[in-house]
Parts: C-alpha cells; structure tokens; sequence
C-alpha cells in the first residue's frame, strides 16, 4: 500500500469573482481590481480580496466598536471603512461624527451617525475620495460575531477555548416569566419580553410642544404670587402668631400658601432656546406621582395644579397620591370630597399606606399602583414650570433604559417666589455620602438647552420608564424612610447598562423646608447608616471602604437581607464600581479626593490688632462667627479654631464640611459658614503672604476684624496699613500655598 503525495489538486482556491449573484457587488469588485492593479496601494488589493469573500467573513461591526477605534491615537477625522456590515449598538450613549463608507449600514446605524452629522457614502463615492486609501481607517468586525461562527473551534471545556456548546433549551424564559408574575411587587410590570417599548415612537417628526396660549394667558394674570413673585405677610399680630404657627407645622410659610391661588402663573426662567426646540410628535404616557406625609392642603393642591395646567392633556395618564398615613383631617375625606367636586377625581387619586412607611416605600408603593408608560417622581410641595414634560420624556423614547431629571429651581420657604438655582452641574456627593456637584464639562457648557449625563440624581425628581424601573427592582425596601436611595438608583442605573442625564429645558420648582423640621422621627434608629450600609455593600464593591473610613457608624451598622438586591445586580450583568468612577465620575478624586490633600494653611488663624483668632465655635450653615482668645493662649477658653486652607482656596474648621462665605460685594458684609462646594466663587480665598492679608476676589475686599466689642469677622475694602486686616496662621507651607495659588485653573474636558 502506498502513500498519495500529490497535493496538486488541493491548492488552495483563489476567487478571482464575488461568489454573490449582487450586480452591485460584482461592480464594486471590478472597480477595485481595476484601483490594485493601476495603483499598487495595498489599501485597494484588501478592499478587492474582502470583496470577493463570502459574507460568512465579511463580519458585521458596530458603531461602539468603530467608536473605540476612532479615540486611539492617530485615527480621529479618518473615513471608517468596513466591507462588512455596520450595525448600531444601544450601549452606546453619544455617536461621534465620522464619515463611513460599508457595504451595508442599518437603518438604526444610519440614523444615529446622521443625526451625530456624520456622513455614509459608497464605495464608489470612496474611489472618488481616496483613490490610494489615504485618509482611511480600514476596519472589520470579529470573525466569530454570527451565531453560526461560534460552535467552531476547540471543544468545548479545552484550556482557552471559546466555543460555544450545542445545549438543549432549560426553559429559563418561561421560569423566569412565572416568577415575575408571582412577585406582588413585579405584577405592574411589562411584558419583559418585548425589547424595548419605546420603538414606535421613533422615527416621527419632531414638533414645537409649546402650549403659546396658555403661556399668554398667564402673563396677563396679576395677583398674590403671580409670574412667581414673593408675597410678604401683612404687619398684624395676630397674623403673624398665625403664620408661625403654621410655619412650625409644615417647615415653610404655609400662611403665604393659602394667600397664593391653587393655580397660579409661573415665571418663566428656563433659557431662551428651550422655547424653540423640537421634540417627537408623539411621546409615552405618564404617571406622576407625589408621596407625601402631613404635608399642607394649598400646598399639595397647587402641586397638582401644576401639572395638570402645563402638561399635555393626552400624555397626562394619572396622578397618583400617595398618603404615608397622614393625621391631618383636610388629607382623609376632605381631600377626596375636593377632587370630586372639581371633577379631578377620575385623573387624580389617592392611595394611602397602612403605617408610616417612609418616603421611598411611599414612592415603590405609588409605582405598583401607576399604569402610564413612564413613571415620574416628584414631591407634594413643588410646582411644574411652562413645557416641562416633553423634555423629559424625549431621551427616554430614544433610549428607555435613560433616566432624566428636571432642573430644580427654589420656591422660597418664605414668600413663596420662584427663582432659579443656577446654570446646572453635574450630581456627586463626597465620601461621607453628603450630595455634592461636579462642574459642567467643556462639552456640555456648549449647548445650554441639551440634556447632558450626571452620575448621580439630586433626590427625588426624575422620570424613568415603567419598564426600566421595575427590571431593575425599583427601590431597594430594604431602605428606610429616606436617605441613601438617590445613591442607590443612580449607581444601579449606570452600573446596569442604563444612563442618567439633567434635562436644563425641563424645569421644576422644589420648596426647601427651613428653620423647623416639622416631622417627629419615625422610630427606626439609625437609618441613614444602615441605609448608606446597604447600599455600599451591594454596589459600591472596595470602594464601599472610603465611605466607612469618612462616616463613621456605617461600616458597623445592620444591612438586613441583600439577596434580593444582589441578584438584581447577578440578573443584570451590572458593572463593577471601579468602572462607574472611572468612566461616569470620572473627577470626582479631583474635587471630593478619599484622602484630603495637605493644607496650604492650618491651626490658629491670628489677628494682629485685636490678638485674637477666628473661631467657628462649631457654629451650622449660615450662621456668623467671631473672634475669640487663642487656645494656644487659655487652654481653658474651648472652641472650634483649628481652620485650614485647603487645595480649593476655602477655609474651613478642621473635619466639618462648612467654608467661610461671603455672598455680597457690599461695605462690611458679614462672613458666615455655608456647606463647602469646592467651586471657588463665593468661598475662594487668598491669603497674600507679603501683606498677611485673606483676599477675597468675588467681593475685591480683604477680611477684617471688628474691634468694636461685637467680635465678628466681615469684609472690608483692603487697606494694607490696617491691623485689623493682618492675619497669621499657626501653621504655613508657604511654597505650597504660591504654588496652588499661582497655578492656571483647570478648564474641565
């Protein structure tokens, strides 16, 4: 018996012709041999071989995929060329511009890289543009990226292998479904199996929802509070004990608000671009929901008001209160008996708890009740400005796994007025979980009207589809009453493939409560550090450490049962931590660090006329501070005056989180403490070694002491031959504090 050897039949074949009966394709192939053979480019002879290939190698590729090419070095501005086909991907937030030649681009792809004002050409029109391939970054998705490709290779089980088993269904889908339907919680869900709900809706012509006539009707309107303008209580005794009175029980000026018309007109305070945008012609429904514990009658109504008179009727499904087991008599039937009888009943009802659940149970319980498309949380004490739901609905339609939060503007606790509270910024909070915000990026400074992403959501004001809500469990119940559920949402969203973004165009008003807290505690001890506790634990991974080291009490707190929480996270494939504070918080080390950076300044801070120091005496936010003798001098004589200048050029007590603040420009005006925000303005001083002087640059003035017997600090315009304005610190690092000082502010990316 021999051996055959003759291999001469067993060349490999070498297509000369598409194998594809597509006239189009066999055009292109003969218009790139003809490129290869006169120009000799080694960009031509690719294009003719993977032309030729059949489409089982010619790979399809996503815009993610093209997107993470284009952001290494050297390939921004370059023409995309794939001989395969581009398809689009929903993880990816933001499509860069970049022009794109491929075989074939889907419809969603297409769309998405138009919009971003990109551009999709042929091949042909590619010859045309670059003949020799200059200019062109030559890409082609993975071999393995069909279903089919996957069962190929080692066995299964092999070391490094990637194939992919043959396996009989398990029936997981329908288990799956069966449990959703048995959780009482998950009842009021979607059908889970329909991808997103949003798709019919894309696609449509973008319209103009601005409501003209009803915005002109209301500035006609004059009155108490109208266009949003303070309203002051009339100098009566017995008004005032009334007002008081009222003030205690509710946290702001309840008197004000029974002065105020239930459906007053708003001032207008959104930018002017907002008025001219488009959005879709048609947008999902909603549910708005408002929980709400002894909150006051005029109050509550007018929030309801509010979105009734500026919401579009049809897009307007229900609004659900829901009573977390109020006491006060106007909440029981009266409430009731007042939505029938303005025949608001049928759009507007009420739920009520069983006990005092607290207000994220409030809002989870609201949820289960809601039938609308998008679900959107709001507080009972807050008033809807001009076009606001068309904005926030938007980004959903495009994506449903986004969630969009209005910008939240002040209802002053005292008169009422309406004002905005700045031009935005981003959400964040420090490593002792207190809410904090990041600038706006370079990019989203850009376009004051577009929605840009926030890592974390102030509270409780946010839209979020109906579907997205409860596949990602909605709230943890394992929260009590308030605090750390903002967190937990926010990191849940980003972590598990979702998005969260600021709508600047959506504008809704938000009372603070001041001076009263007018709630007793609801008896659950400690629930803020188990709260923090629980959150950490399921989401926050090593970095969960920071926050015990900076709260302390919440590493040693009880986090209860996380099975549920921690199988939402399984279920979802979410990220790790480490990837949302480096891709979502991507500054939050730079302004709200672990590890505080070293003083530029610390200990006592001396005066040189008055020989005493500044000291806080452990004093709240916006309050005043004074002088008083040194520790250093009588031991004995106590207080809070160990201060420091930190890398922000604020000055603030040792381990608290309040700066020294000077709001007005005006002659002596007062320096009082006020949360520290890290962004300079109204907190940033300099101390000038020279002189020993504290300049402060918004008000042009140099801190002085008063001498006068008050002891207070304020500010003055500087004089470098007063004593009362000469400083020293205990400590100085001199060459630290010029090199912070003389360094460029950072502009952010």
């Amino acid at each position: 018996m021999g051996i055959d050897i003759n291999h001469k039949h067993d060349r490999k074949v070498r297509r000369t012709a598409p194998k594809s009966e597509d006239p189009y394709l066999r055009i292109l192939a003969k218009l790139y041999t003809f490129l290869a053979r006169r120009t000799g480019e080694k960009f031509n002879n690719i294009i003719m071989r993977r032309l030729f290939m059949s489409r089982r190698f010619r790979a399809p590729l996503s815009i993610a995929r093209i997107t993470r090419m284009l952001k290494k070095e050297g390939n921004a501005g370059k023409i995309v060329v794939s001989c395969g086909t581009v398809t689009d991907d929903a993880r990816l937030y933001e499509v860069p511009k970049f022009t794109l030649a491929a075989l074939k681009v889907t419809d969603s792809a297409r769309a998405r890289i138009l919009k971003a004002g990109g551009e999709v050409i042929t091949f042909d029109q590619l010859a045309l543009r670059a003949p020799k391939g200059e200019n062109t970054l030559l890409i082609q998705g993975p071999r393995k990226a069909r279903e089919a490709e996957k069962h190929f290779g080692p066995a299964p089980g092999v070391p490094h292998s990637h194939t992919k088993p043959y396996v009989r269904s398990k029936g997981r889908k329908f288990e799956r479904a069966r449990v959703l339907l048995e959780d009482d919680s998950r009842k009021v869900a979607q059908d889970m199996t329909m991808k997103d709900p949003f798709l019919k809706f894309r696609g449509k012509e973008k319209i103009n929802w601005e409501d003209v006539e009803a915005y002109k009707a209301d500035q006609a309107r004059v009155g108490p509070g109208e266009q949003g303008q303070p309203v002051t209580l009339p100098k009566d005794p017995l008004v005032e004990k009334e007002a008081l009175a009222l003030y205690k029980a509710n946290g702001y000026n309840a008197y004000i608000s029974d002065l105020i018309p239930l459906n007053r007109s708003m001032k207008d305070i959104r930018h002017e671009g907002c008025k001219s945008m488009k959005y879709n012609s048609e947008l999902p429904t909603v549910s708005v929901i408002f929980p709400f514990h002894e909150e006051h009658n005029s109050t509550l109504l007018r929030s309801v008001y509010s979105i009734i008179n500026r919401s579009p009727k049809h897009l307007l499904k229900e609004i659900i209160l829901v009573d977390d087991f109020s006491e006060k008599p106007f909440l029981k039937k009266p409430l009731e008996d007042f939505l029938k009888r303005n025949k608001l009943d049928q759009l507007v009802q009420i739920v009520r708890t069983k006990t005092r659940e607290g207000l994220i149970r409030a809002r989870q319980f609201g949820a289960e009740k809601a039938t609308g498309d998008v679900l959107i949380f709001l507080d009972a004490h807050s008033e809807a400005n001009y076009n606001w739901l068309p904005p926030l609905l938007d980004p959903i339609v495009e994506d449903y796994r986004t969630v969009v939060c209005p910008f939240v503007d002040v209802i002053d606790c005292e008169t009422y007025e309406i004002r905005p509270q700045d031009n935005g910024a981003r959400g964040s909070f420090d490593w002792a979980f207190n809410y904090k915000r990041l600038p706006l990026t370079k990019k989203d400074r850009e376009n004051p009207t577009k929605p840009f992403p926030s890592p974390v959501m102030a509270g409780g004001y946010f839209a979020i589809s109906t579907k997205w809500f409860w596949e990602l469990g909605g709230y943890d119940e394992g929260l009590d009453i308030w605090g750390g559920e903002q967190y937990e949402l926010s990191f849940k969203v980003w972590q598990c493939h979702g998005r969260m973004v600021d709508a600047p165009c959506s504008r809704v008003g938000h009372i603070y409560r001041c001076k009263y807290m007018p709630f007793k505690n609801a008896g659950k001890g400690d629930f803020i550090s188990r709260n923090y506790r629980r959150v950490a634990e399921v989401w926050m991974d090593e970095y969960k450490h920071n926050l015990y080291k900076h709260r302390p009490g919440v590493g040693d707190a009880d986090t209860g049962d996380l099975s549920k929480q921690l199988a939402v996270r399984e279920r979802l494939k979410c990220k790790s931590f480490d990837w949302f504070m480096k891709e979502i918080a991507f500054d939050q080390d730079k302004y709200y660090p672990a590890v505080e950076p070293k003083p530029s300044a610390s200990g006592e801070l001396r005066n040189k006329a008055a020989r005493l120091c500044v000291d806080t005496q452990f004093k709240q936010s916006q309050q005043r501070f004074g002088l008083r003798k040194c520790i250093s001098d009588d031991p004995n004589s106590g207080g809070e005056q160990n201060l420091r200048i930190t890398r922000w050029h604020d000055i603030r007590p040792e381990g608290r989180n309040v700066c020294f603040d000077v709001s007005t420009s005006e002659d002596k005006a007062p320096v009082v403490l006020f949360d520290c925000h890290s962004q300079k303005g109204n907190q940033l001083f300099k101390y000038r070694i020279e002189t020993q002087m504290i300049y402060h640059p918004v008000s042009n003035q140099c801190l002085t002491a008063e001498t006068d017997g008050s002891g207070f600090v304020f500010m003055r315009k500087c004089d470098n031959d007063s004593p009362n304005q000469k400083w020293t610190w205990q400590v100085l690092d001199e060459k630290l504090l010029n090199e912070r000082q003389n360094a460029e502010p950072l502009e952010e990316e």
